[in-house]
């Protein structure tokens, strides 16, 4: 797909492109040339990539046919496993081979994803968080067995990519989330909140999911802890959606409030596009 290159330049140079598999790349590097952070955040990355690539596609097209529609629905999937491989030459290419490089082809056929509800995600098997010497339940992930005729069971760990990640596609100017706190998100939880050169750094105060969440908000050289409550509430057409904001010094908010007023317009309108867009495919789908 269009974009491809995008997430494959994330995962280089950490990892090695082996080789392309229809909408799949495989990637493989030497253990001792790389650490857990760098594992993490190559994932992380890589998918935040390809976010970026899906909203600027749809921000810049007005197509309605069937393909651009479901542009928002695709998503990406990553397996990871440390264990052994065989490197077969062909003419000027390679391939990978070994009962290890057979199990990372198993698991993108695995329940991972309904493991989770989701379709975003990251698989690790437990030989990997054991390599790697990573506890992931402090990492927030769900754990999970994949059961294989020929391989038998497999334990693995699962990140739901897309909390906060999916904020890329519909929060207008916001070119990057990362999570400094370690755990799933909630309150507590302290997010790095790109946009282009600035950071605004994201403190969850409260949250109870579906129903509001405030946050407050650092920006260096000019505001410190500004309170943001968004609440949610259902209505017989759908949901309302109320944003309240702490009082803070007028000469700031006239230098952010028209923008920050424009662009959380915009963030709601794109959206409930694409929730609109989804409704419709999911209808399509079991209809």
């Amino acid at each position: 797909m269009e974009g491809a290159g995008d997430v494959v330049g994330a995962v280089e140079p950490v990892f090695r492109l082996s080789k392309l598999e229809g909408d799949a790349a495989f990637a493989y590097a030497p253990s001792e040339t790389i650490n857990p952070s760098m594992v993490l955040d190559t994932v992380e990355s890589a998918y935040f990539s390809f976010r970026r690539r899906l909203r600027d596609i749809t921000h810049s097209t007005t197509c309605e046919c069937n393909a651009c529609v479901r542009i928002l629905s695709l998503d990406l999937k990553f397996f990871i496993h440390v264990r052994d491989y065989v490197v077969r030459r062909i003419a000027r290419s390679e391939e990978l081979t070994g009962p290890d490089v057979i199990l990372v082809h198993r698991l993108a056929k695995g329940s991972s994803g309904q493991a989770i509800g989701q379709t975003a995600y990251a698989v690790y098997t437990a030989q990997t968080m054991e390599q790697m010497s990573v506890n992931p339940s402090v990492l927030g992930f769900t754990p999970h067995t994949e059961s294989f005729d020929d391989l038998g069971e497999v334990p693995v760990s699962i990140q739901d990519l897309t909390d906060p990640a999916k904020r890329v596609a519909w929060q207008r100017g916001t070119t990057g989330v990362e999570r400094v706190t370690e755990g799933s998100h909630g309150t507590g939880t302290v997010n790095h909140c790109m946009h282009g050169p600035d950071v605004l750094i994201e403190h969850i105060a409260d949250y109870r999911p579906f129903s509001y969440i405030t946050a407050r908000y650092d920006q260096a050289g000019l505001f410190t802890q500004m309170g943001v409550t968004t609440e949610l509430e259902e209505t017989d057409g759908g949901t309302r959606v109320a944003m309240r904001l702490e009082r803070i010094d007028d000469g700031i908010w006239e230098m952010i409030g028209p923008a920050s007023t424009e662009n959380y317009q915009a963030s709601i309108d794109t959206l409930k596009r694409m929730l609109d867009q989804a409704a419709a495919i999911a209808a399509a789908e079991t209809g």
